[in-house]
């Protein structure tokens, strides 16, 4: 998984549907601890910092990304400002807020599916939560080949899936 220190949409490699959840400081240490985080911090003072942060060295490694669809990511931000020139640790008043930015493919429509199946089922509760807002249903496959069915007009955007 690739440790960045921001995120842009101009990393997409792909049209894609992007996730941004919070992730904890030590959930963060326990994966480079893990050697799992493949580090893609491009400012020498963010990476030492980050380092004397996680307890791991982080190398800085000044590289052009190109995320796709089902790749994963966890964002080191930094608040409080810009480091001072040549920082090693964490000033006061700044900190890193960690984030996990999961990357998914847009949904590859399909035919519509039987009516019995689990699929039609899924159409059904969509189609239910569509009427009130004169909204379109599409039945697609995800990223993962899973059935979902979308559901999308003036603004609202609903995916309705089995879990």
């Amino acid at each position: 998984m690739k440790l960045l220190n921001a995120f842009s949409t101009q990393m997409l490699g792909a049209d894609s549907l992007v996730s941004v959840r919070s992730i904890s400081l030590d959930a963060v240490k326990k994966m480079a601890e893990r050697g799992m985080l493949e580090s893609c911090i491009g400012h020498a003072d963010t990476a030492a910092v980050l380092s004397a942060v996680l307890g791991s060295e982080i190398t800085h490694n000044r590289v052009a990304i190109q995320l796709q669809p089902g790749d994963r990511a966890v964002v080191a931000q930094l608040t409080g400002g810009r480091l001072p020139e040549g920082a090693t640790t964490l000033p006061d008043d700044f900190n890193f807020v960690f984030r996990v930015i999961d990357i998914q493919g847009c949904d590859a429509p399909v035919d519509d599916p039987k009516e019995g199946s689990i699929h039609g089922a899924i159409m059904g509760a969509a189609e239910k939560i569509a009427a009130p807002f004169g909204a379109d249903v599409t039945p697609c496959k995800d990223c993962h080949g899973n059935f979902v069915a979308i559901v999308s007009a003036r603004g609202l955007y609903a995916r309705v899936w089995d879990d």
